[in-house]
């Protein structure tokens, strides 16, 4: 888990960075998102889409750690005691979804990917690795979205 909120920091200090970058010498006071973001070069916006995206793929990684954990606490055979049920929703996609304010459909791929890539536990009690355990690693280093892990 440290190395997830290592990776959303670091991610959000080179966006921080990417954007002062490409930000001209003089902006005018008080200018809101759009007008810096107009005023940025070329260069320095792409490099703010790049830093962007890195903040999009750590946030996903945390996303889908947590989707997998509401699922798991969601789980069928707990019926009325699961975390979903509980908490007044139908399934843990519908909890997941008025949390985000997406679609129900939009929250299903974190579900899978965070169930695919649990780490798993035999009958004995041990620790095991997840199904897919380099989809798990490439998400935890920020390489890859949650879209990618889905396919």
């Amino acid at each position: 888990m440290k190395n997830h909120f290592r990776l959303l920091r670091s991610s959000f200090l080179a966006l921080r960075a990417a954007w002062k970058g490409a930000l001209p010498a003089v902006l005018i006071p008080g200018a809101d998102a759009a007008a810096a973001v107009r005023s940025m070069s070329d260069a320095g916006l792409v490099r703010v889409v790049d830093a962007l995206s890195a903040v999009a793929r750590a946030v996903g990684a945390l996303q889908v750690l947590v989707a997998g954990e509401v699922a798991r606490r969601s789980r069928p055979e707990l019926g009325a005691e699961g975390l979903a049920k509980v908490q007044g929703f139908s399934s843990p996609a519908a909890l997941l979804a008025a949390s985000a304010g997406a679609s129900v459909g939009d929250v299903t791929a974190l579900i899978a990917v965070g169930e695919a890539t649990a780490g798993r536990e035999s009958f004995t009690g041990e620790r095991m690795p997840s199904k897919h355990p380099f989809v798990e690693a490439a998400l935890a280093a920020g390489a890859i979205s949650v879209a990618a892990a889905a396919m």
